[in-house]
């Protein structure tokens, strides 16, 4: 072969390769844009998540499961001796509570609420406690005797205790009309307002229920609609965020103080931990978790005291007396059976413990289903 033909072969032989290699390069360079475009997409997302409500998502569509989450979590919040904790249970709370008491409020007003027959008497009589817990944060913008604390309590607290029935539900709501009027210019009144509308509508509906009147169901439900979303923006903000400053540096605490498999995997759950003094104790079950119960459900009843304390435990209709089916539990023994053969039946919503002992111990219950 000529010299000439053999470099024309080579350069056609560079030239194929070339142009094979410009079109690999092409191709990569398709495919290496498509990679940087999805890592910054995941990148986005990523940090878009980290101004997402992730407990306001994941429980939308669910006052159960809403509900279940913010009891355990406030439970755990106020069971803390941390005073930074204690702030932020203390500043959580209002939003709790109205999200509570409308929850029970729809339940009434439904005819599903399996409470007390004098549910309002007694709601009444709580309002007293209520109105010292509402009077602090009042009072912390407008000073007691002050023009405007006079013009909200223009009676002190005598509306509240005194009177008929329906006197003292008008002055419950005349003080929440009151409160709207500040709520524009004093921020911290908003949690308080919400709990005050939310505790007339709760007694309201069990004063209609008493009185045989129709409950206005649909407007309570839309009503506890709104505070659900307020209530878990309040978690995100107050709780959480009030967590992640306080264990910024221990994050592996965090989780001691909310229990995240309540809204990820739900099904059902109850936990509570309870210090058991000589003689009967109890735990009342809540109502959104006693429409859960049934005979079948399991649940874990646990003696961990640390002394020599032997309990005996049971469902009852009554929070002074055991139930039909005391079970004898030693310290550091757990039990693991329905429900129901630990006595539990509709209406025995009480779970008493007595402690045979005159040491103080420690008792756990968790339900699931």
């Amino acid at each position: 072969m000529k010299i000439a033909d053999k470099y024309s072969a080579l350069l056609k032989f560079i030239e194929t390769a070339l142009i094979r290699l410009s079109v690999e390069l092409y191709l990569y360079s398709h495919k290496l844009n498509f990679i940087i475009a999805k890592i910054k997409s995941m990148s986005a997302n990523r940090k878009a998540n980290l101004f997402k409500n992730t407990f306001l998502i994941k429980t939308r569509g669910s006052h159960p499961k809403a509900l279940s989450f913010l009891t355990d979590s406030a439970d755990k919040l106020n069971a803390s001796t941390d005073p930074a904790i204690q702030l932020i249970y203390t500043a959580f709370l209002p939003h709790f509570d109205a999200y509570k008491h409308l929850n029970v409020a729809v339940l009434i007003s439904e005819g599903t609420y399996k409470g007390k027959t004098n549910q309002f008497q007694v709601y009444l009589e709580e309002m007293k406690s209520k109105l010292k817990q509402w009077e602090g944060p009042i009072h912390s913008v407008f000073p007691e005797d002050s023009p405007t604390a006079i013009e909200i309590f223009p009676k002190k607290r005598n509306p509240f205790y005194k009177g008929n029935y329906e006197d003292r539900l008008i002055s419950l709501k005349a003080l929440s009309d009151k409160l709207l009027e500040f709520t524009g210019t004093q921020p911290s009144l908003v949690p308080v307002q919400a709990d005050v509308a939310a505790y007339y509508a709760l007694t309201k509906a069990a004063r209609d229920v008493q009185q045989g009147k129709e409950g206005n169901t649909d407007e309570l439900r839309s009503q506890r609609e709104i505070q659900w979303k307020a209530s878990m923006k309040a978690f995100w903000g107050i709780v959480w965020g009030g967590l992640l400053s306080r264990f910024y540096n221990e994050e592996h605490l965090l989780h001691d103080y909310f229990d995240l498999n309540i809204i990820n995997t739900y099904r059902f759950h109850f936990s509570k931990k309870l210090t058991v003094v000589a003689g009967i104790n109890y735990i009342e079950i809540p109502p959104h978790v006693a429409e859960k119960l049934n005979p079948n459900r399991k649940a874990v009843f646990l003696n961990d005291s640390q002394d020599k304390i032997n309990l005996q435990f049971g469902f009852s209709d009554s929070s002074t007396a055991q139930g039909p089916v005391p079970i004898n539990l030693s310290e550091g023994n757990r039990r693991k059976m329905n429900i129901g053969h630990a006595g539990w039946a509709p209406g025995r919503n009480f779970l008493v413990v007595n402690n045979l002992s005159t040491f103080t111990g420690s008792f756990h219950v968790e339900i699931k289903g």
